[in-house]
């Protein structure tokens, strides 16, 4: 089925694993094919490390041998499988022994694109929403006829939106409204099951527990008696599963956040405070070296 697709596909497929930034001011689309032999584990790990995006992600599975950590959920991912994910929220694939071909499309659009494109009745964000509201629906799957459709339509929008004039950026733009209200038909119907098991039940509470409390005292004290885990195993289970530790971690959500807020008009000030830095030359200076910028910029 997915040889079928290459004849008309090969010309646009990328190479390489990489965390690019997206340099469209709308949107992108990338269809890459890779040959795992490359991205032995441990090589792996260190090219892709646990990232986020401002953006949002949708990644369509093609074939390989991958798992995909979503914040405190791990996805073992088959042809077909589809996730949404939001801005914030931290994602790794992790490679296996396996030998094969790594294939994947990603698509990468900006919220003011996903607002421009949604309608009164019909909003894109639901394709992501499901995560926001902490229902464990980051991952969808498709096959057959539907897996198909999807990806010419992936493939479609790839080819068509290299191209430069304003009749193809047109055309462009109603693929991505089409593929868009695919995905929302998708989302709305029941999602795949996901697996916590690379990290123990608490780690994965105290994920959600950070999330949800990010104004609140997150205290290593507050932590283990919320989680019911002790300092010390929290503090080296959590930096096992994540790649962060508790800390890091916690500042990063919050900086997240704060950034968030000051995009949608709260203050330098006013963001910190209800992210939870009660000291704001702390707050400043955390900024300046998470994003070589000043809040104000």
């Amino acid at each position: 089925m997915n040889m079928q697709c290459y004849a008309f596909c090969m010309d646009i497929i990328e190479s390489g694993l990489f965390n690019s930034e997206m340099t469209h001011p709308e949107y992108e689309i990338h269809h890459r094919r890779d040959d795992l032999l490359d991205y032995r584990p441990k090589e792996a790990a260190e090219a892709i490390e646990l990232h986020y995006h401002e953006f949002y992600e949708v990644y369509f599975f093609i074939s390989g041998s991958v798992t995909y950590l979503v914040e405190n959920k791990t996805y073992h991912l088959s042809a077909g499988d589809i996730l949404f994910m939001s801005p914030m929220e931290l994602h790794q694939p992790l490679f296996t022994k396996s030998q094969g071909i790594y294939e994947r499309i990603v698509l990468w659009i900006e919220p003011n694109k996903l607002a421009a494109l949604s309608s009164g009745e019909v909003s894109f964000f639901d394709c992501f929403r499901q995560s926001w509201d902490n229902t464990d629906a980051h991952l969808y799957h498709v096959e057959g006829e539907a897996f198909s459709e999807i990806l010419k339509m992936l493939d479609d929008l790839a080819r068509t939106s290299r191209k430069k004039d304003a009749y193809e950026k047109m055309t462009a733009d109603a693929l991505l409204t089409l593929l868009l209200l695919r995905f929302h038909k998708l989302t709305g119907r029941a999602s795949a099951a996901f697996d916590k098991r690379r990290m123990s039940v608490a780690v994965a509470n105290c994920v959600d527990y950070i999330n949800l409390h990010l104004a609140d005292d997150l205290s290593l004290d507050v932590l283990s008696k919320e989680c019911f885990i002790s300092k010390q195993h929290l503090l080296r289970t959590f930096k096992e599963a994540m790649g962060f530790s508790v800390h890091q971690y916690i500042q990063k959500k919050r900086l997240l956040a704060a950034k968030t807020l000051m995009l949608q008009g709260a203050s330098p000030k006013e963001a910190s405070e209800r992210c939870g830095f009660s000291d704001y030359s702390v707050f400043y200076r955390a900024y300046r070296k998470e994003y070589q910028k000043s809040p104000t910029q």
